[in-house]
């Protein structure tokens, strides 16, 4: 075991901040689809602020990540918990993947079939 404690970080808003730019990002597209028709519609403007809002919010976030990491808050237990994080998000993201890819292919089959119905 390691002699360092881990280190929690203290409560943050940024990833309800983050949560209310995923929140306009889909707000925005829905609209902006909804609209292509309408060229004097200002729905663009929606997603323009969504661009805005994340790269403000990565930007603090990744400025806290900066400064702990310099004030040595970060242990080799924390790093590993990065790494294992980072592994479990690939892992995850290429089975939602191949799930997907499986129940469109099942999808298709039952769309072929019910078109000789």
């Amino acid at each position: 075991m390691s002699e360092q404690p881990y280190y929690v970080p203290e409560s943050s808003k940024l990833p309800f901040l983050m949560a209310i730019t995923m929140l306009v990002f889909i707000i925005g597209s829905a609209q902006t689809v909804i609209n292509l028709d309408n060229p004097d519609s200002n729905a663009y403007l929606i997603l323009i602020a969504f661009f805005i809002m994340l790269w403000t919010v990565m930007y603090f976030w990744f400025r806290e990540v900066i400064r702990e990491n310099h004030a040595g808050l970060n242990n080799p237990m924390l790093k590993d918990s990065y790494v294992y994080g980072m592994a479990w998000f690939i892992f995850l993201h290429q089975e939602l993947c191949c799930a997907m890819v499986r129940w469109r292919r099942r999808k298709s089959h039952i769309q072929y079939f019910m078109a000789w119905i």
